[in-house]
């Protein structure tokens, strides 16, 4: 066993214990888990992971005792079957039913495709959100004016009122500025 044999396998567990801390469809799936163990043979390399105890553990060693699933084939291959439903590069020996709640381990928190649509809907709804306040804004100004002109403000109302209009252009060229990034 080298370092850098020790050293991913410290690395994936470290992953692993991280992701199933943090998400709770990880932690069931660890715990569907329970009892299992899976060996992934990577190019030259096997790890053996074993889910017992409430804990995960990963040796770069392989499994000493018959692992549940074994997963053979390149790191691009494990990798997606881990993290996708590719299985084309990929070799599955036993309890390919396990693979389920390993991919609930694996996946990526957020796929480019799926980050790019909440990132563009965070955008439209932050660009209505500022619409909405900028037409409150607005509406609350125009009747100041009105009231103003009217001579039924004194002159700390007045204060407030250029204020108001200073920071409604402000919000203005700010959303010209969001207008002309999307």
């Amino acid at each position: 066993m080298t370092v850098i044999e020790s050293s991913v396998a410290v690395a994936l567990e470290g992953a692993m214990r991280t992701r199933i801390a943090f998400d709770q469809s990880a932690k069931d799936a660890a715990l569907r888990l329970a009892d299992q163990v899976v060996q992934l043979n990577v190019s030259e390399q096997s790890f053996c992971i074993r889910f017992e105890d409430h804990r995960i553990s990963v040796s770069p060693s392989g499994c000493s005792s018959a692992a549940h699933l074994t997963l053979s084939g390149s790191m691009s291959g494990v990798s997606q079957a881990l993290m996708s439903r590719n299985l084309d590069n990929v070799v599955i020996q036993g309890k390919s039913e396990l693979l389920d709640d390993l991919r609930r381990i694996f996946k990526p928190p957020l796929l480019p495709d799926a980050l790019d649509e909440k990132l563009r809907e965070t955008g439209d709804r932050m660009s209505e959100a500022v619409r909405s306040g900028w037409d409150f804004v607005a509406t609350s100004v125009e009747r100041m004016r009105t009231e103003r002109a009217s001579g039924r403000f004194q002159d700390q109302h007045n204060e407030k009122i250029d204020q108001l209009e200073q920071r409604i252009a402000e919000l203005e060229a700010r959303l010209e500025a969001i207008k002309s990034k999307g």
